[in-house]
């Protein structure tokens, strides 16, 4: 009989940043047994012990796993690269977006601190003339609202604003005491925020 409740299987040897982790590895199987998750190589042997409540493995250096019901990063050598301390880690871009009692930030896939952990919101900005560029509106604890840029890993639009409220040309329509006015994507005021629409 098979000793695993759970196989997923990857093959890992095109990937470059692998080669040197695993070299002797062209692959490596995602297994849960006693409840518990880890990864075994094609000659079942362990790579990453079974260990871990769950693991959300992404093909990078680094992913996310959670043990005793916190979230951390690990590597495919079993380290572990981002302490178990967060609630919650979701996978944003290149990036991770992390939770614990302080709030929400966004982490780089190796563990650096991007965005802080203080925030209330991070969500998707969904516009279609954005054509794509991976923009998030950030929410701080008292509602005011700025943009994430996940390609440079800054804030576009510091957070100061009431309602990030539309996108033109590339600009962005946003609302401070009821005002309105626009904003280009380097941070600079355009139009100050003095109209009333």
């Amino acid at each position: 009989g098979f000793d695993y409740e759970v196989l997923r299987f990857y093959n890992i040897s095109s990937k470059d940043h692998f080669d040197e982790m695993l070299a002797d590895n062209d692959f490596v199987l995602q297994v849960k047994k006693n409840g518990s998750y880890g990864f075994i190589n094609i000659h079942n042997k362990p790579v990453v012990p079974l260990e871990y409540d769950s693991i959300r493995y992404r093909q990078n250096t680094s992913f996310p796993a959670s043990k005793a019901g916190k979230w951390g990063l690990i590597n495919l050598k079993g380290e572990v690269k981002l302490p178990f301390q967060y609630e919650e880690i979701e996978g944003i871009e290149n990036t991770y977006q992390v939770k614990n009692k302080d709030g929400k930030g966004i982490i780089s896939k190796e563990g650096k601190s991007l965005l802080p952990v203080q925030y209330a919101a991070i969500e998707y900005f969904k516009n279609s003339a954005l054509k794509g560029t991976p923009y998030y509106i950030v929410t701080d604890k008292n509602s005011k609202k700025g943009v994430w840029d996940t390609k440079t890993h800054t804030l576009y639009i510091p957070v100061l604003y009431d309602k990030i409220a539309d996108v033109c040309e590339g600009n962005f329509i946003v609302v401070r005491n009821n005002k309105y006015g626009v904003m280009d994507a380097k941070n600079k005021v355009l139009i100050p925020c003095e109209y009333d629409y």
